[in-house]
Parts: structure tokens; C-alpha cells; sequence
């Protein structure tokens, strides 16, 4: 008899593999998919900020462009004051040339006429060659003018195209975006599903390897009731469905305690349990509980209770 028990406890468990198996497997394909996610998010990631770079590369080539133009005002703006500064001062020339030839007029035929005429001769040299000046500041005006405005019109068109170029790449990253996260919602949505169809599963599995039936009842009337016809005390054999109203569905996980109306010493079990995994106790006259101790070790041989008295 030491034999076959220790042959009964170390017998493998198929119902209990078989759930270990299926949980194992709904755990695996969870994983896989949440690994599958976080492979397509950190590429989705990494070309957005590669796209992002090329933007900012730009936008520095545009505030580069950007100085320049300034740069360029400035130096128009000085050219501007260089030329309002010679045009007075040809302006003071030619007002004092005009006084000269005025008081020329009275002055005596002599030496000092002479001097007076070459001063105005100079004068007027002096003149001619401030025009000259002129002519070519105002030249180097017209330049610096058309090469603002080019640079002007260049710089405005690099922003717009920019712009365009930002908001085409905004578009196609947002509808990128929006397109993976529907993806993923759907991804989601379909691995929750699945979740709950496993766990539903399982769940049924975990019902049905606990799915247990007892009956109680005294001897002679589960004996009438066929409950105990060809069974021995300790029986692995027969069925529980001899009497349907005899017997009472059970969960064996939560089937810990069963109240018995009678003394211990009268109590028989007609089915297989090995005897470490229960005890029965006394509760009080003519009344005993038979306690589950070892759920597990209890239910191993037989999903089948009777308790006869």
C-alpha cells in the first residue's frame, strides 16, 4: 500500500500541464507583441529625428542668409551717409565758389585778380572732382540697392519655400503618426480581445479540473439509492452520476470544509483520498467536519466524494 501511494503522489498531472502550457503560451504571444510594438516605435522614432535635424540644418542656413542681408543694409546704410556727407560738402564748395566770383567783381585788375581766379580755377577743380565722387558713390548705391534687394527677395523666397517644406513634412509625420496610432489602437484593441479569449479559456480549463461532486448521506439510503452499488471503502472506481439528486457540484478550491451529521468514528469514505490529505474531526455530539487540508493531494485519484455514515 506504501507503494502505490508513493506512485499516486508522484504521478505526473496532465490537466494541471496542459493549463500551466496554455497560460505559458498566452503569456509568450503577449510578449511577442508588445516586443513587435517597441521594435516599430523606436524606428518610427529615430527617422522622425533624422527629419528633424535636416529641418534645423536648414533653418541655420536661413538665419545664416538672414545676417547677411543685414549685413548688407548696414553696409547700404553707411553708403547712404557717406554720400548726404560730400553732397553738403559740395553744396558748401559751390555756395563758397559763387561768394568768391561776387567779390571778384570789385576788386582792382591787378595781382590779387590773378590769385583770386586761380583760387576759383581750383575751386572749381576741387568741384568737378567731388561731382566725379558723387557719381560713383551714387553708382555704388544702385549696386548695394539691387544687391540688397536681390539678397531680399532670395532670402524671402528660401523662407517661403521653408515654410511649404515644414508644413509638407508636418502633414506627412501627423498622418504618420495618426496612422500608427490607429494601427496600434487596432494592435490593442485585437490583443485584448485575445487576452480575454485566453483568460476566458483558462478559466473554463482551471472550472473544469476543479469541478468536483460530492454526496453524504447514511448508509443504507445511499446503498438504496444505488450510490454505493459495486463500490468498496476506498474505491478509484465508478462514476457519480448513479443519483443526480444525491450528489452537490463543488469548486475544490474553495471546498475546504464539509459538516457531517454524525460522530467520526461512523464516518466511511467510499472513494479514493489519500489519507494525509484530510482529517475529520469532531464538532460536537453526533456531529463531525471532514477538513480538506490538501486540496491538490485530496482530489488526485478521484473528482468523486462519497461520505457514507
Amino acid at each position: 500500500m506504501d507503494a502505490d501511494k508513493i506512485r499516486s503522489d508522484t504521478a505526473p498531472k496532465p490537466r494541471a500541464v496542459v493549463t500551466v502550457a496554455v497560460a505559458g503560451i498566452a503569456v509568450l504571444m503577449f510578449i511577442g507583441c508588445r516586443n513587435e510594438d517597441a521594435e516599430r516605435e523606436r524606428a518610427l522614432a529615430d527617422a522622425e529625428r533624422v527629419r528633424w535635424k535636416l529641418a534645423e540644418s536648414q533653418l541655420d542656413q536661413l538665419r545664416a542668409e538672414k545676417r547677411r542681408a543685414e549685413q548688407a543694409s548696414s553696409t547700404f546704410a553707411g553708403t547712404v551717409q557717406a554720400i548726404e556727407a560730400d553732397l553738403r560738402s559740395i553744396g558748401a564748395v559751390d555756395h563758397r565758389l559763387k561768394e568768391i566770383s561776387s567779390d571778384v567783381e570789385y576788386m582792382q585788375p591787378d595781382s590779387t585778380r590773378e590769385h583770386v581766379e586761380a583760387l576759383a580755377a581750383d575751386l572749381k577743380t576741387q568741384l568737378d572732382a567731388r561731382a566725379q565722387l558723387v557719381i560713383h558713390l551714387q553708382q555704388q548705391l544702385a549696386d548695394a540697392d539691387a544687391s540688397k534687394k536681390k539678397a531680399d527677395r532670395a532670402w524671402r523666397q528660401r523662407l517661403r519655400d521653408a515654410e511649404n517644406e515644414f508644413k509638407t513634412m508636418l502633414a506627412s509625420t501627423t498622418a504618420v503618426y495618426e496612422q500608427r496610432e490607429q494601427e496600434l489602437n487596432e494592435l490593442l484593441e485585437k490583443l485584448k480581445k485575445e487576452n480575454a479569449e485566453q483568460q476566458r479559456v483558462i478559466a473554463n480549463q482551471q472550472a473544469q479540473l476543479a469541478s468536483v461532486r460530492y454526496a453524504m448521506g447514511r448508509g443504507r439510503e445511499l446503498w438504496q439509492a444505488h450510490v454505493l452499488a459495486g463500490r468498496k471503502l476506498g474505491s478509484k472506481t465508478g462514476d457519480c452520476v448513479a443519483c443526480e439528486s444525491c450528489f452537490q457540484d463543488a469548486d475544490a478550491r474553495t471546498l475546504s470544509r464539509i459538516a457531517i451529521p454524525a460522530a467520526a468514528y461512523r464516518i466511511h469514505l467510499f472513494t479514493g483520498h489519500p489519507a494525509p490529505s484530510y482529517r475529520i474531526d469532531a464538532t460536537g455530539p453526533n456531529m463531525s467536519a471532514l477538513v480538506i487540508e490538501t486540496p491538490e493531494l485530496f482530489w488526485r485519484d478521484s473528482k468523486c466524494l462519497i461520505i457514507a455514515y
